[in-house]
């Protein structure tokens, strides 16, 4: 059996979903996890990930060190990635060796040509039932898979909630970011509904968010969450009613982490129809979509029994559709 080189372009160790699912994929401690840290205070090259042979370089550095992995390793190459890449499809197809990808937006059809020409490629996993379907036909020598995220906790309790939306995902700094991702509709929804929001931040960028909020005279209803813990984002997540993802274009994960985290507590979620997964939670009855072609104001939230409806369809999904993440690995590593 090959030895595997873990490659992704972002990690937060503990307390970032996709980064937990890196960590979770590895067949061995052995094997090494190389990526970079420029968010929720991951630390650079600790001398307690390196211990557990995980290398987190600065965001600068990254580029360069996964391009020298890449190309002189003999280990099975692993990538968290989106993005095609000529000069990563030249490098991973000069040596012989299984490659896989994990995948999180959709795909496009430059991403599928990025794929079908890596020689090597072993595997792939999506997110969605869509996507695997799409792949399954377009790569028909390579072992597609739906792999989701898991929860973030294990503790599935309900709570009473106190707040209306939760929002867990990356912000963004500039005008177009907080626009593209949502953020300015969460807000104007806030506004005209007189609803609350808990915005768990994943980076310092939010010097245009306050002003944003500040000039829509939100500061009672936004409270922005630097989570110095997992414990801290379970509190958030327990205290609201929904998880709500309403970005503009599909620039997010298709199936974002933090809404299976909501679904898992009982919180349905309140998501664009932009993304992927709008799919199966239209059809699953587990949360409501936004079509982005209406205003946000349109939103119409259900009454209690309504509520109580998407609860626990959410938590039913859930039981039926994840499935312990390491597992799936094993199945997707099962031809080398």
């Amino acid at each position: 059996m090959f030895a595997m080189i873990y490659l992704s372009n972002f990690f937060a160790r503990g307390v970032e979903a996709v980064s937990i699912q890196v960590e979770a994929a590895r067949l061995s401690p052995k094997d090494p996890i190389i990526s970079c840290g420029y968010f929720l205070d991951q630390k650079i090259l600790s001398l307690s990930d390196i211990k557990d042979n995980i290398w987190i370089f600065p965001k600068w550095l990254f580029p360069l060190v996964s391009t020298l992995v890449i190309s002189f390793s003999r280990q099975g190459i692993h990538y968290f990635e989106d993005e095609p890449s000529s000069i990563k499809k030249i490098l991973l197809n000069l040596r012989c060796r299984p490659v896989y990808i994990s995948l999180f937006k959709d795909v496009t059809p430059a991403l599928i040509n990025y794929l079908k020409g890596l020689h090597f490629l072993e595997g792939v996993t999506v997110e969605t039932a869509e996507l695997e379907a799409r792949l399954k036909r377009e790569l028909p020598n390579v072992n597609v898979l739906r792999a989701l995220p898991q929860p973030l906790w294990d503790d599935t309790k309900v709570n009473d909630p106190d707040h209306t939306f939760v929002f867990a995902s990356w912000n963004g700094g500039s005008k177009i970011a907080l626009h593209e991702r949502g953020v300015v509709n969460i807000l104007k929804l806030c506004k005209a509904k007189a609803l609350s929001c808990v915005i768990v931040l994943r980076d310092g960028q939010i010097g245009q968010l306050k002003k944003y909020i500040k000039g829509m005279g939100l500061g009672t209803q936004i409270k922005l969450l630097s989570p110095g813990s997992k414990v801290e984002v379970c509190k958030a997540f327990n205290a609201a009613e929904y998880v709500i993802m309403l970005p503009e274009k599909p620039v997010m994960k298709g199936v974002p982490n933090s809404v299976i985290d909501g679904l898992a507590l009982g919180k349905p979620c309140l998501i664009s129809s932009c993304l992927g997964f709008a799919k199966e939670v239209k059809n699953d009855h587990m949360g409501i979509v936004w079509d982005t072609n209406m205003p946000v104001s349109h939103i119409r939230l259900p009454d209690h029994d309504g509520y109580k409806k998407l609860q626990s369809a959410g938590r039913q999904w859930v039981d039926k559709n994840i499935r312990p993440y390491k597992l799936v690995m094993k199945e997707l590593y099962e031809k080398f």
